[in-house]
């Protein structure tokens, strides 16, 4: 009866080494950080976003594809940043890449929210790997979209300058004359 729990013990010591230290484990430590995931933008209006994507793990990544996703309707998507910055990328331990990764149009007024996930794996790409990939990182973004026109320029308009400059140099003009 000992030889038996003995052998369990060394049968189960072995399986789990060699599940432990298989290369092609899908443990991937990758962080994705969209510069903007906020965003308010007029009806109608492009929107872009723009990713820092960082390998944190010890071996060389590789960048498939990506998804995004939106809880409404979109009027327009271009995926064409990601493929150009991003797809087929090897990103090295430590390495990371920025740019943009998507532009979308929003044609309804609300509140949207959606993800984007980038694919890829350990393993150099072939062309039918840029249809699949383990998902690598994922990051959320929001949306307010509101009617066209509702948005109040935060630059201020140029006859505020002139008259904030005018009143300065007024009062700048108004102590000299005091000191006298």
């Amino acid at each position: 009866m000992k030889k038996n729990y003995l052998m369990y013990f060394a049968v189960s010591l072995v399986l789990g080494g060699i599940l432990l230290f298989t290369p092609d484990a899908k443990a991937y430590s990758i962080s994705l950080t969209l510069d903007s995931p906020n965003q308010t933008v007029e009806a109608g209006e492009t929107i872009s976003f723009f990713l820092t994507l960082m390998n944190d793990s010890s071996s060389t990544l590789y960048i498939y594809g990506a998804s995004v996703s939106l809880n409404g309707t979109i009027s327009s998507g271009d995926l064409s940043p990601f493929f150009s910055t991003f797809l087929n990328q090897e990103l090295e331990a430590g390495q990371s890449i920025v740019g943009n990764v998507f532009n979308m149009v929003v044609d309804g007024v609300g509140s949207y929210s959606g993800s984007v996930t980038i694919l890829g794996g350990v393993i150099q790409p072939t062309p039918f790997d840029t249809l699949y990939g383990d998902p690598l990182a994922s990051a959320v973004y929001t949306l307010n979209v509101v009617t066209p026109g509702s948005i109040v320029p935060t630059v201020p308009e140029p006859a505020s300058m002139l008259l904030l400059g005018t009143g300065l140099l007024c009062l700048a003009g108004l102590r000299k004359k005091l000191k006298k």
